[in-house]
């Protein structure tokens, strides 16, 4: 049958037809879902879900540190990610912060992540949260610059919202999942969402007590190990280039008049444990001891660093023991990760520390 025939015009016209169709439900659906929670914030385009982040945080969070044009950031790591509510930081902060913390990411990756935020104009304040594992082990990955960052903020938002092939990929999956459209996992803002009030995690990474398959010392130990069993030329080449990384975030953020608050993350008695079951007590305070020089070098004074690791309140003897039934006022999920418990007295301790 030759292209001239009739019927086979006719076929074409239907396949295309159908391709068309196709195609514009799949656009319409991306838009109805907004997966990666852009559309409505940026657009002000209604859609059929609850507003907020419905996609992994290391998927949205780099686009919304790209398009969300936050006056104050929180970043880190999965500490920071768990431990800090949306109406703590409007509270504290002020209304407008955003948490763009990702699990897994290292120094660098988070230094990436707010430079982005910031060039983007509109951040004054950038909140830290400092992990002794994020300057020894090498980038994860977590963090993946969005293309097309020196677009129209608007086309962006088009873009990575609506007709990339990922955000069609990505509302196809939350439509087979329709949970994930009632609940999303992040505020509109990068906050985990509280599932119940006061708490965006009642299900943890593990409780600090001890039970069958989850002892929290053995976790934490095998956490260290992760890092500690790496080369030790390759553990401190990363560690230099760590450090340098903060020497430059610090210099950059001083030439923009951004204010930033390092936080060193409490610990719980359990970590406290695992590090001197692992030998890096000594390894720790170094780490400790290089950050405290570093910022005394920047001699800047929009910067800070609170060190929380031996605040009593914290480490103290029945400190951290977090049942399920009570988990809104317990300190740590596990023997790294703390509540919002902690991180609402982090915020409150840094908003009225001297300038």
């Amino acid at each position: 049958m030759s292209s001239s025939d009739p019927r086979a015009r006719r076929y074409l016209g239907w396949g295309a037809a159908t391709v068309l169709l196709l195609a514009a439900a799949l656009a319409a659906m991306t838009a109805a879902i907004d997966p990666r929670g852009l559309l409505g914030p940026t657009l002000g385009w209604p859609t059929l879900c609850q507003a907020g982040l419905k996609t992994d945080e290391h998927d949205s969070k780099p686009l919304l540190a790209a398009l969300g044009r936050p006056k104050v950031i929180l970043v880190g790591a999965s500490k920071v990610q768990k431990g800090f509510l949306q109406s703590d930081a409007d509270r504290v902060l002020g209304p407008g912060a955003f948490n763009l913390a990702m699990s897994a990411s290292n120094f660098s990756e988070i230094a990436d992540m707010a430079e982005d935020a910031w060039r983007g104009g509109g951040v004054r304040s950038v909140w830290i949260g400092l992990d002794y594992g994020g300057f020894s082990a090498p980038p994860s990955g977590a963090y993946r610059r969005p293309a097309r960052l020196d677009a129209d903020p608007r086309l962006r938002a088009l873009w990575h919202g609506w007709l990339s092939p990922q955000a069609m990929e990505r509302a196809t999956h939350i439509a087979a999942h329709p949970e994930q459209c009632r609940r999303p996992l992040y505020t509109p803002r990068g906050f985990r969402a509280e599932t119940r009030p006061g708490d965006p995690d009642p299900v943890g990474t593990a409780d600090l007590r001890v039970g069958p398959g989850r002892d929290p010392l053995t976790g934490q130990r095998r956490s260290f190990r992760a890092v500690t069993t790496l080369p030790k030329a390759q553990r401190e080449a990363t560690y230099r280039e760590e450090m340098q990384r903060l020497r430059r975030l610090l210099g950059e953020a001083r030439s923009r008049r951004i204010e930033v608050v390092l936080f060193i993350h409490p610990r719980s008695r359990v970590y406290l444990r695992a590090l001197e079951l692992e030998g890096l007590d000594a390894d720790y305070r170094r780490w400790e001891g290089d950050v405290t020089a570093i910022v005394a070098a920047a001699h800047d004074p929009h910067a800070r660093l609170l060190d929380f690791s031996d605040d009593a309140r914290f480490t103290g003897s029945d400190a951290g023991v977090c049942a399920a039934g009570a988990r809104p006022t317990c300190l740590f999920y596990d023997a790294a990760h703390y509540t919002p418990a902690v991180g609402r007295r982090i915020l409150e301790a840094g908003a009225t520390a001297p300038q």
